[in-house]
C-alpha cells in the first residue's frame, strides 16, 4: 500500500510539472523577430584623410645634420622638420650675393656716368646753337650718352643674372631643409643625425595633415550599383561591439573596380575586386585615421538614426534579407 502510495504521488508530480510547462510556454511572449534594418549595403571601410598619410623625404642626397621634430609633435605650415650639412650651399649662397652686389655697384656707376654723359651733351648742344662751341664737341658727347646707354643695359642684364644665380644658390640651400607642406601632428621620424639619405630613402618623417578625416569604403561589386553620392550612412567601429562613431555622407564613388586592400587574407585580396568609394563625415570626428570601420549604407530617404541595442550581426559586404529579396526578383 506505501508503494501504490508512492508511485501515486511520483505520477502525480510529474503530472503537474507537465501542466505548469504548458502553462509557462503559453503565458509568456512569443520571441521578437529580429527587425529589418534599412541598410542598402554593408561595406569595409577605413578612416582617412584627405590624400593620406604625408610620406615626407629630403629632395637631394645628403648627410643629416639636425631632426627638429619627434612623434606626436604638433607642427604648423613651414616649420623646419630637418636639416642636413650644408656649408657648400651656404658658401654658395655667399658667393652668389657678392656677385649680385658687385653687379649692382656696376649698374649704379654706369647709372651716374650715364646722367652726367647727357648733362654735358645738352650743354653743348645749346653752345653750338649759341655759336660758342663746335658741333665736333657735341656730336662726341652725344655718342658718349649712346655708348653709356648700351653699357647701363649691359649692367642691368648683369644684375638679372646676378639675381638669378642667387635665387639658384638659395634653393639649393632650400633643398637641404625639410619643412611641412601643412599643419599637422607627426605621426613617426625614422632618421637620425649623422645618416646619409637621398630622395629613394623613403618617408623620414610622416605627417597627419590637420584636414578632417574621410571614410575609405571598398564596395564590392556585386553591390557597386547600389552606393551613389550623396547616399547617407552609418560608420561603426569593425569590431564585435560594432559601436557607431558617427554618419556620413558619400562624396565620391570610384569608376572602375580595384584590388581590395582591406582583406586580410592574401587570397581573397588577390581575387576580390572592389568599388572604392569616399564618404565625409556629417560632424567632425575624432576617429583615429587607419581605423577600420564598417559603413552601413542606408536606403534612400532612411536618416542616420543610431545603432539598436545588440545590433552587430550586419558585416562587411553583406545586405538585409529585403535587399536579397530584392536582387533576386
Amino acid at each position: 500500500m506505501t508503494g501504490l502510495s508512492a508511485r501515486t504521488r511520483i505520477a502525480a508530480l510529474l503530472g503537474a510539472l507537465s501542466v505548469a510547462s504548458g502553462c509557462a510556454k503559453h503565458d509568456s511572449p512569443p520571441t521578437a523577430a529580429p527587425s529589418t534594418t534599412n541598410y542598402a549595403a554593408v561595406a569595409r571601410g577605413r578612416v582617412d584623410v584627405e590624400g593620406g598619410m604625408l610620406a615626407l623625404t629630403v629632395a637631394r642626397p645628403g648627410v643629416v645634420a639636425e631632426v627638429r621634430v619627434r612623434a606626436g609633435a604638433h607642427v604648423v605650415r613651414g616649420q623646419l622638420l630637418l636639416t642636413l650639412v650644408a656649408e657648400d650651399a651656404r658658401a654658395g649662397v655667399a658667393i652668389a650675393a657678392g656677385k649680385l652686389r658687385e653687379a649692382q655697384a656696376q649698374a649704379q656707376l654706369v647709372k651716374v656716368r650715364l646722367t652726367a654723359a647727357k648733362t654735358r651733351a645738352e650743354r653743348l648742344r645749346e653752345a653750338v646753337a649759341a655759336g660758342a662751341d663746335s658741333t665736333q664737341n657735341a656730336d662726341d658727347a652725344a655718342e658718349s650718352v649712346r655708348q653709356l646707354r648700351a653699357q647701363q643695359s649691359a649692367a642691368e642684364a648683369a644684375v638679372q643674372v646676378a639675381s638669378g644665380q642667387l635665387d639658384a644658390a638659395r634653393n639649393a640651400l632650400a633643398q637641404h631643409m625639410l619643412t611641412a607642406p601643412l599643419g599637422g601632428d607627426v605621426a613617426t621620424t625614422a632618421v637620425q643625425p649623422g645618416v646619409t639619405v637621398s630622395p629613394q630613402s623613403g618617408a623620414l618623417i610622416t605627417l597627419l595633415p590637420d584636414t578632417p578625416r574621410i571614410v575609405v569604403a571598398e564596395v564590392t561589386s556585386e553591390y557597386a550599383g547600389t552606393v551613389h553620392t550623396g547616399m547617407r550612412a552609418q560608420i561603426a567601429l569593425d569590431a564585435d561591439n560594432a559601436t557607431l562613431v558617427g554618419t556620413a555622407r558619400v562624396v565620391r564613388v570610384g569608376n572602375a573596380l580595384e584590388p581590395s586592400s582591406l582583406q586580410d587574407d592574401p587570397a581573397l585580396r588577390a581575387n576580390a575586386r572592389t568599388l572604392r568609394c569616399v564618404l565625409n563625415f556629417d560632424a567632425p570626428s575624432n576617429v583615429l585615421v587607419g581605423q577600420r570601420v564598417l559603413v552601413r549604407f542606408l536606403r534612400d530617404g532612411e536618416g542616420g538614426g543610431t545603432l539598436a541595442s545588440g545590433d552587430t550581426a550586419a558585416r562587411p559586404n553583406a545586405v538585409t534579407a529585403r535587399a536579397v529579396a530584392e536582387r533576386t526578383d
